[in-house]
This record gives structure tokens, C-alpha cells and sequence, in this order.
């Protein structure tokens, strides 16, 4: 019983030391040859808030889900990996959009049209003033689909 209390001591001796490095200065190679620091910026709010780039989201979102939806068949095991495809691919345009500073959460529900009715829902806790959503719904004669992109400022 000894040996155990002092092997536990041991261990709790040697445990890994950790150092916490989110408040130090971060380097980045640009080329082999120059390393660059690069500090917090501490900015507080966006200089383009996500809000403004909800028109050119909706447009991607009209264009590529009917695009890809609409001659297509509920099939609970294809809608699932194409629910994942989509999402991905609407998280790429809209990062090709640029938007600073922003963590994107994309979010596609499909599921077959019977006679049921569906609420989808989120809850966060936000930023009012900074962050914000897009939703777009579609459906066709066998399926419907609701897709989400959450816009959330993180400095």
C-alpha cells in the first residue's frame, strides 16, 4: 500500500508541465529565409460586419441548392452525404467572399415531404450588433431542405 501512495506521488510530480501560449506573439515564416511576428490587433469590432454580405449569401444559396436538389430523389442514405457535400461547398463560396474575422458554421437539413410539418431551430450566445445568420429553404416534389450559415466575429 505504500508503493502505490508513492508511485502516485511520482506521478503527480512528473505530470507535463503546460504553458499557456495564446497571449504570446505568434510567428509566421513568409519566406525560408524571414520569420515575422505577428501580435493581437485587439480589435473589438469588424470593419465589415457579416450582415453586408447577406444579400451575396442568399444568392449563393439560390443558386446552388436548387441547382443540386432539383431533380433529385429522397434517398435517406444519398440526402445524408449530400446534406455534408452541400454544406461544405456553400462554406467554400462563402469564403471565397473574404469576410474577415469570421468563424462560419454551415448547417443543411433535408428530409422527405410527407404529410408532417418541421420547426428547425438554433440557440447561441452572440453578439447581436456583429453576428448573424442566413437561412434559405427549398423543396421539391419529394424533399425539402433548409440550409443555415452562422456568421460568428471572433477577434
Amino acid at each position: 500500500m505504500r508503493t502505490s501512495a508513492s508511485r502516485q506521488d511520482r506521478v503527480c510530480q512528473k505530470g507535463p508541465s503546460r504553458r499557456l501560449t495564446d497571449d504570446r506573439p505568434r510567428r509566421r515564416r513568409v519566406s525560408p529565409h524571414q520569420d515575422v511576428l505577428l501580435e493581437p490587433s485587439y480589435q473589438v469590432y469588424p470593419q465589415q460586419k457579416f450582415g453586408e454580405f447577406r444579400g451575396t449569401i442568399s444568392d449563393i444559396l439560390e443558386q446552388m441548392i436548387p441547382e443540386t436538389l432539383a431533380r433529385m430523389p429522397y434517398d435517406a442514405r444519398v440526402c445524408s452525404r449530400q446534406a455534408k457535400a452541400l454544406a461544405g461547398d456553400i462554406q467554400e463560396r462563402v469564403k471565397d467572399l473574404g469576410i474577415e474575422r469570421y468563424k462560419l458554421i454551415t448547417v443543411v437539413h433535408i428530409g422527405e415531404i410527407q404529410q408532417q410539418s418541421i420547426r428547425v431551430c438554433s440557440r447561441g450566445i452572440w453578439d447581436v450588433e456583429v453576428d448573424s445568420s442566413v437561412t434559405y429553404q427549398y423543396q421539391n416534389a419529394s424533399l425539402y431542405c433548409v440550409a443555415t450559415i452562422f456568421g460568428i466575429y471572433h477577434e
